[in-house]
């Protein structure tokens, strides 16, 4: 990591050059200097605009911007970084699916800024209906879960984002809905199957950077075994997902409390 230190400022109004340190930063989990980084990079494509800067890749900086952020637990920079990047790409998930992230669920309500876009507007609708389902109206949530099952198996305009189907990642989120609607009914055994189904589907997805979505299924899965008291099959999926997303919070903490239930202490059994 330390080249990508080096390269990060080499030429400090070339965004391109920026950018390029946060891909070892995420393989290496240092998703704090994936944001500083890829903050500097976005700043160099907004100084491009009155010719003070170089920039490539606009898009891509903010969606590495807001996935390192994500995943380092920097709420207020991974949506405005989502927001940013609708306003470029004219795409919504990232908006709401960064305020999913974090809990802003009345934000996520209050947004209107719906794509045309048939796999944006898929993935919007989920962020809508996980939002609604969390404020109390789960006969919402439910008819978007129905319409989720139907876009990822219907027609989302092209067959990929990034190298990825995208009924793929539609049906992902689906399954975390509906996990989370069973959760919310009372069916703990049912969600876990539901989360499952989310990481099985999760698993297929290829190589991408950063990748589609800024959260990862296993976290809702681990939460429902440990919620189940089923601590040891927890432990394993989390430490499955932490060899995509090393260091990452949302996986340490799952993987603590996994162990904690098992009365281990020290994390390296």
């Amino acid at each position: 990591t330390n080249c990508a230190d080096q390269l990060s400022d080499a030429i400090p109004v070339a965004s391109h050059i920026q950018h390029m340190p946060a891909h070892t930063y995420n393989r290496t989990g240092m998703w704090g200097k994936n944001v500083t980084t890829s903050i500097k990079a976005s700043q160099s494509d907004i100084m491009a605009k009155s010719n003070k800067g170089f920039s490539y890749g606009t898009s891509h900086n903010l969606h590495m911007l807001l996935y390192g952020a994500s995943w380092d637990g920097q709420g207020a920079v991974a949506i405005q970084a989502g927001k940013d990047y609708r306003k470029v790409t004219d795409m919504a998930p990232f908006e709401t699916l960064t305020q999913i992230r974090f809990g802003r669920f009345d934000e996520v309500l209050q947004n209107k800024n719906t794509p045309n876009d048939k796999y944006s507007l898929a993935l919007y609708k989920f962020a809508h209906g996980y939002a609604s389902l969390k404020t109390g109206d789960i006969a919402s949530a439910k008819d978007i879960e129905g319409y989720l099952f139907e876009a990822a198996a219907g027609d989302l305009g092209s067959l990929t984002f990034r190298g990825d189907y995208k009924s793929t990642l539609v049906e992902i989120v689906a399954y975390i809905l509906q996990g989370e609607i069973k959760m919310a009914e009372g069916d703990l055994s049912g969600a876990i199957n539901s989360f499952r189904a989310s990481v099985e589907a999760e698993k297929t997805l290829g190589f991408s950077e950063p990748g589609p979505l800024p959260f990862s299924a296993h976290h809702w899965l681990g939460a429902a075994l440990i919620e189940n008291g089923d601590y040891s099959q927890a432990e394993t999926v989390y430490r499955n997902e932490l060899n995509k997303h090393p260091n990452n919070g949302w996986s340490l903490f799952g993987l603590k409390e996994s162990l904690a239930g098992q009365n281990i202490d020290d994390p390296r059994v």
